[in-house]
């Protein structure tokens, strides 16, 4: 289970991923990951997901 502090550094991360890395796009983004994703999460998939660690 995580903790508050946790969940709230995850969601901080996602947040500066959609506003920072997103509009940057595969080249940006690309080296972030540790494994080939075919279709990267856009703008309002990651407030998505921060809304799912806010839950």
């Amino acid at each position: 289970m995580l903790t508050q502090d946790q969940l709230a550094t995850i969601r901080a991360a996602l947040r500066y991923w959609r506003d920072e890395i997103v509009p940057g796009g595969r080249e940006v983004s690309s080296h972030y990951f540790d494994t080939q994703v075919e279709n990267e999460l856009n703008a309002d998939e990651v407030e998505l997901l921060i809304e799912q660690f806010r839950a």
